[in-house]
């Protein structure tokens, strides 16, 4: 029973204290009446605020691809004989001759008949010759070429550029058939630091398959590099972003090259917008 009711019960004979009842319950049905006023009042001033800030902002804006990745492959069988590769930019360093990338017969090349010669005649080694394809500027990218490694002994080595900026900035895996290993440099303003290096099995054959492949991760990106399908070294550097790619030589020996290949990796690139949470 409520408070009300027992004061009901206790004054039944007497009109005063009917009153008192009546006034109470008329106080006490204005406090709630006004309760529920300031509430609903809250609740709209509430919900207003709250749409308010709840409005749809604008989502950023897509990025969008106007060039299809890069997917470059290069046989030299239609350059001239005696030539330099179309395509191609030379560049040397540290005392090192430059122009002497050229096409030449080759029976035994990969892709038939033809191929890239660099005759490297420098004893120093420090000096090298560097070929860089033209537009073909990537961050992430599988590099591949064919090389055949000189017959005789020699401390010269060859490889694969790739984020190149200049001839004097960029990546590097080489073979050196002398000491029979792979290594990965970086290379800024002409002077290399290796980040890399294994042993590899030379095969007594007369080409063979190096393969970089340089791919994104959460905070740097990895590098692995290949020798006649093996992988022997898995690196990680975040020096260079886009680059050029192409070939090199360092120091002494003759090197051929042949089925060159470039492909770009395209799966870190947001093909729509970003999620809204």
């Amino acid at each position: 029973m409520s408070v009300l009711d027992k004061m009901h019960t206790r004054c039944l004979a007497t009109d005063g204290c009917f009153l008192s009842v009546s006034i109470k319950r008329r106080i006490l049905g204005f406090h709630t009446i006004g309760l529920a006023t300031v509430f609903i009042f809250l609740s709209v001033v509430t919900g207003v605020w709250a749409n308010a800030n709840d409005e749809p902002q604008e989502l950023p804006k897509p990025q969008i691809r106007t060039t299809p990745p890069l997917y470059k492959e290069w046989r030299f069988d239609k350059d001239a004989l005696g030539a330099h590769p179309v395509g191609f930019q030379s560049g040397a360093v540290n005392g090192q001759a430059d122009g002497q990338w050229v096409v030449t017969e080759e029976a035994t090349a990969p892709t038939k008949s033809q191929a890239v010669l660099q005759q490297a005649d420098c004893s120093d080694d420090s000096c090298y010759s560097i070929l860089l394809g033209d537009e073909t500027d990537v961050a992430y990218v599988d590099v591949s070429v064919r090389l055949k490694l000189p017959t005789s002994d020699t401390m010269g080595k060859a490889g694969i550029v790739l984020g190149a900026k200049d001839e004097k900035n960029f990546y590097a895996a080489v073979v050196t058939p002398d000491t029979k290993t792979i290594e990965a440099f970086i290379v800024r303003d002409g002077k290399a630091t290796s980040f890399g290096k294994a042993q590899i099995k030379h095969a007594k054959q007369d080409w063979h398959h190096l393969r970089v492949q340089r791919s994104p991760m959460m905070s740097h990106d990895l590098f692995n590099v290949y020798f006649d399908q093996h992988m022997l070294l898995s690196l990680s550097d975040s020096t260079f972003k886009e680059g050029k790619v192409g070939l090199i030589t360092w120091g002494k020996g003759d090197y051929s090259f042949d089925n060159l290949r470039a492909i770009e990796y395209v799966t870190n690139l947001p093909l729509s917008r970003p999620p809204a949470y």
